[in-house]
């Protein structure tokens, strides 16, 4: 939620001594504000962003920082945000962030037109949590996702074992914690010698009670909190009086002057502050909201969410479903599956209950229309699992913001698909078997499958239809699907130890014959190792937003359909820096797809031009507008074309040295 100039307050130079104590930090558990970290790692480790993410890197550094804690014998739990708050009380919240980083967005592309210096500007990108999460679960380290914001459920664990948050949000500065909150920035740089304790410092709010000589007040906070301005509630223009004096006041001038007023305002309580500022609030709607977010605070109880659910244990999680007072019906299995983190809870649980998703920009070129349109038939599938059902035609729409406030689509779900006429409703899902969940996620494509050949694995052909339908949809030029291609090569060979760690199964037979460590020193030496990225390539970054939309919602699908196919994590499959890098290598330098593979009769780049062929036949099949359901239109030339193409590369293949 955050209390406007909290954080920026405890930590000037001034009052650190008097907010921040030492801590010395191990042998204990580790609550961590799972939403937040990520944000912060991300920008910390100065990741490249500007070029939409470079994820294989934030992978390994957070693998450094969880593997640190470890040393220490400190205990993550790691908690993250879930869907927007139904009451939509912070709804307009939303929208002015969404305004916010469209507005970051369109200074990135101003300033990337001139120069690649961006200054202090920084957008996460989008498969920044993904990632964060597959670490995560690689490490085997506790986690679990709320049904809404996860504030209070991080205050509630703390509490409950009595160890520290970590956390930049100031709004665990306000919430009663008994051991108190670590921020990031006090954590961070790790010393490069590790020994089994690490001296840091911690806030524990009662020194801020002690500030407005109010000692063990867990109401006073809160109150204050209120007061300086929150999600929930906006104290400019608002006129208090305190009880001893007459002239009423606004208090617009921040933490400091807030502090100031409510120390000499007389309040012998934060109960008796709180009761009388209520009743200074004429306007009902302020009073409302002034007593929500007053209550936010200081009510840490265990809401029907997932505190007591850490260990993730069945047993345990009955118990957490039986509390849950969702008003929508979904199954056992979905609500399992956000609590676990198996499912991106926040896209899938907006959709079904508050029937709306706010699309923040990507590095993307507002010129153009915004990156997820490219991937709008995904969606509108997931629609009508979710809400397609519902007996109410308005319930039935789903509004898409974007950009500004005041963009926002309502998009009908998709009712059937080509050779799928009845979509299942998510209630279905969990009776339907592995091969019904394969067929529904192929039948997007519509008649592209058909081209596909039969002997392919699962993981390449849905690939090879996602970069089908993007190079389609977003009218990618030869050159940007080559650099794709060649980027999905190298980041799955450059991040696998051995050939056997490659996921895609068409790269893995490529490489495991005598090319695996040339082809991995080949790269290194053409695009990870030098280039200066000082170039205008605009138009290479929206197409790289538009490809990850189409694959982050691939990824939401597949999830929804409880992954009856294995699609590559981003750390293994995306990097954007390395994209641009091999566009320029192809464009600016004139270079040659074979420099990269070694020699025109390697494996690999037989495979990589079997890819590219495949490719532009299965784009003749597609659709021919943003929906990215392919055409059910088939052209008998083509599928000629297509067998004789088969035929062609399996000699190549064979015959490859």
């Amino acid at each position: 939620m955050g209390v406007r100039g909290l954080q920026t307050y405890i930590r000037k130079n001034r009052n650190k001594e008097k907010f921040l104590s030492d801590y010395t930090l191990r042998d204990t558990k580790l609550i961590i504000d799972g939403s937040n970290l990520v944000y912060f790692l991300y920008q910390f480790f100065e990741i490249p962003f500007k070029f939409g993410g470079d994820y294989d890197h934030f992978a390994r550094e957070c693998g450094d920082f969880f593997s640190s804690l470890k040393r220490l014998r400190v205990e993550p739990i790691v908690i993250f945000d879930g869907a927007d708050d139904p009451t939509n009380i912070k709804f307009k919240t939303h929208l002015d962030r969404l305004e916010k980083q469209s507005r970051k967005v369109e200074m990135i592309f101003q300033q990337t037109r001139r120069t690649l210096d961006i200054g202090d500007t920084f957008i996460l990108p989008v498969l920044a949590e993904l990632t964060f999460r597959n670490v995560l679960v690689k490490l085997g380290i506790v986690h679990a996702c709320c049904l809404f914001e996860a504030d209070s459920e991080i205050a509630f664990l703390a509490n409950k074992f009595r160890c520290p948050v970590l956390s930049a949000d100031s709004d665990f500065c306000v919430f009663a914690l008994e051991v108190g909150c670590v921020h990031p920035a006090d954590l961070l740089p790790l010393p490069e010698h590790l020994l089994d304790y690490l001296p840091t410092k911690i806030y524990n709010c009662r020194v801020l009670m002690e500030e407005m000589n109010m000692v063990d007040d867990d109401v006073i906070l809160p109150v204050f909190a209120t007061l300086v301005g929150n999600d929930y509630f906006d104290s400019s223009n608002i006129k208090f009086k305190s009880p001893t004096k007459n002239s009423s006041c606004e208090l617009s001038g921040g933490v400091h002057y807030t502090l100031d007023w409510l120390k000499k305002a007389g309040f012998r309580s934060g109960t008796e502050a709180f009761k009388k500022l209520t009743e200074q609030l004429s306007d009902e709607t302020q009073k409302s909201l002034f007593v929500k977010s007053v209550k936010s605070y200081f009510n840490i109880y265990c809401t029907p969410d997932q505190h007591d659910a850490v260990d993730l244990s069945e047993e345990v999680l009955e118990t957490v479903l039986s509390r849950c007072s969702i008003k929508v019906d979904l199954p056992k299995w979905f609500i399992l599956g956000l609590i676990r983190c198996d499912i991106n809870s926040k896209f899938l649980l907006n959709i079904a209950i508050n029937k709306r998703y706010l699309f923040k920009s990507q590095i993307e070129d507002h010129r153009n229309p915004p990156s997820f349109a490219c991937s709008k038939g995904i969606r509108r599938v997931i629609y009508e699992i979710l809400v397609g059902q519902n007996p109410k035609k308005e319930q039935r729409k789903i509004k898409e913001y974007h950009r500004v406030k005041t963009n926002v689509s309502n998009v009908n779900p998709l009712k059937k698909l080509p050779h799928f006429p009845k979509l299942p409703h998510i209630t279905d899902i969990g009776i339907l078997n592995k091969h019904s969940r394969k067929t529904l996620l192929f039948a997007i494509f519509g008649d592209m499958v058909e081209i596909l050949p039969e002997e392919m694995d699962e993981t390449s052909s849905i690939i090879i239809l996602m970069l089908s339908l993007w190079q389609r949809n977003s009218k990618a030029s030869v050159d940007q699907l080559k650099a794709f291609v060649i980027s999905i090569f190298t980041m799955q060979i450059c991040t696998a130890d051995d050939p056997n760690e490659i996921e895609i199964l068409s790269v893995r037979e490529a490489t495991v014959i005598g090319t695996f460590e040339k082809f991995s020193t080949n790269m290194k030496i053409h695009f990870i190792e030098r280039m200066d990225l000082n170039e205008n390539i605009v138009n290479v970054l929206h197409k790289n937003a538009q490809f990850q939309s189409i694959y982050k919602e691939m990824q939401v699908l597949n999830q929804l359909l409880l992954k009856p196919v294995y699609l590559p994590n981003p750390e293994r499959f995306l990097q954007s820096t390395l994209v641009c890098k091999v566009f320029l290598f192809l464009t600016r330098d004139n270079g040659k797809p074979e420099e990269v593979f070694c020699k025109k009769t390697s494996r690999l780049f037989v495979l990589f031009e079997y890819w590219l062929e495949l490719i532009e036949q299965l784009c003749e099949r597609c659709e021919r507008h943003i929906c990215p359901v392919a055409s059910t239109v088939a052209s008998a030339t083509v599928t000629r074309n297509v067998n004789a193409h088969k035929e062609k590369i399996k000699v190549s293949i064979n015959n490859a040295a």
